[in-house]
């Protein structure tokens, strides 16, 4: 018999329950370093950036010689040079002066503003300012983005495309992060068959969807998936398998078998290894009813839905912030969109309902999906959780959509 939690009390206890791994470090490029987990802060080891530079095609001034200038009583002020891209200017801005300098350039001594070159006009050695500019204007200044010594990026943070541009303005060409945690993967199932082996249409087998979708996912998340191959429904045949995986893996998912019929055999092969503990088995969610979190010493085992359309859904919204917890941070929150229900979506009271459906032009259609129905899934780009608390959405009522 399932003993249900509701999912929003177990991700409340997900980081208490399954502590961060003992991962190691390493140092890798920072080209290769998407995704990876850094292990200690990055300081900035001088200003960024370390001169004033403009961000504008324009004239560097002195803010008090262009003050009040307009279309009608523009600014005079005197052509004093230019400054190179690439180069440190040798030039100094004095009273009544100014000097061009490119977007990007280093803005000289004396000026702290820049005009653009759009309110501007150059006759001969002189150049009319039609536009006042305040001090700093179209000035990035020295240190403006980060000060000498200051975190750039803290320990812990995810390494995104943004990342990589910060460390790469650190001057960073190399940079410590975490081993990817693996998770094992086991299969289990009398009727499961890998997937590229052939099916007779007079047989009851199933190819195994369940192995190659989690592990897209973990790679997904940072971790590296290991098959530990099909497990028949043989309770010692599985435990052999988890113990096996348990040697060389910081986290273990058993697809298959986390039900509570007489072939399923997960929470029992659980239960009976030395320091298990069961966060739940069972969850108040539609689909992935029974789902199995358990931890056996410190690494989490996992027990996953058979049913793939189940299993994804379970991947999405539990084991992902045991990913990351296994790294001791957070999620990263899941994108979502507000949209309006294109029809009326019934639920089931009592359960958190996930329901997978089409996003398109603002309007969420939901998908007659059954938790077996893996390639209907396809056709979605989102879902919507309905509350447990809540019979049901209304068409055009307002809905909160996670994107895939």
């Amino acid at each position: 018999m399932l003993i249900v939690k509701n999912i929003d009390r177990v991700r409340e206890e997900i980081r208490e329950f399954f502590p961060p791994a003992f991962l190691a470090v390493e140092r890798v490029a920072s080209s290769g370093a998407l995704g990876r987990v850094l292990s200690k802060a990055v300081p900035a080891e001088e200003d960024i950036p370390h001169f004033c530079r403009s961000t504008v095609d324009g004239w560097a001034v002195r803010a008090k010689d262009v003050f009040g200038a307009s279309e009608t009583f523009p600014a005079i002020l005197k052509v004093a040079g230019e400054v190179l891209m690439g180069e440190k200017p040798s030039l100094t801005v004095a009273a009544g002066e100014a000097v061009y300098v490119p977007t990007g350039a280093w803005v000289p001594e004396g000026a702290d503003a820049v005009v653009m070159i759009e309110h501007c006009e150059r006759l001969l050695d002189e150049v009319l300012v039609y536009k006042a500019a305040p001090p700093g204007n179209q000035i990035v200044f020295r240190g403006d983005d980060r000060k000498e010594g200051e975190t750039v990026l803290p320990a812990g943070s995810i390494l995104g495309p943004k990342e990589l541009g910060a460390l790469a303005a650190c001057g960073r060409n190399h940079v410590g992060v975490f081993a990817k945690p693996v998770c094992g993967i086991i299969s289990t199932g009398d009727e499961i068959v890998p997937a590229g082996e052939p099916i007779s249409s007079d047989s009851a087998e199933m190819r195994d969807v369940n192995h190659p979708m989690a592990a897209a996912c973990l790679r997904q998340w940072g971790m590296e998936p290991r098959f530990f191959g099909i497990c028949r429904d043989d309770e010692e045949l599985i435990r052999e398998s988890l113990l096996k995986a348990l040697e060389v893996c910081d986290m273990v998912l058993l697809s298959g078998g986390s039900s509570a019929g007489r072939l399923d055999n997960t929470v029992k092969v659980i239960a009976g290894v030395p320091e298990a503990a069961f966060l739940t088995h069972g969850l108040a969610v539609k689909p992935g009813k029974p789902t199995i979190l358990a931890r056996i010493g410190q690494k989490p085992v996992i027990g996953l839905p058979g049913h793939p359309v189940s299993a994804f859904f379970i991947m999405q919204t539990v084991i992902r912030p045991i990913c990351y917890a296994l790294y001791g941070i957070e999620a990263p929150p899941l994108p979502y969109l507000t949209a309006a229900a294109g029809e009326k979506i019934p639920s089931n009271n009592g359960r958190d309902d996930f329901v997978a459906g089409a996003l398109t032009n603002g309007v969420f259609t939901p998908l007659p999906l059954k938790s077996g129905l893996i390639t209907l899934l396809c056709a979605a780009n989102g879902y919507i959780m309905i509350d447990r608390r809540c019979e049901g959405v209304d068409k055009g009522a307002p809905v909160q959509v996670y994107l895939f």
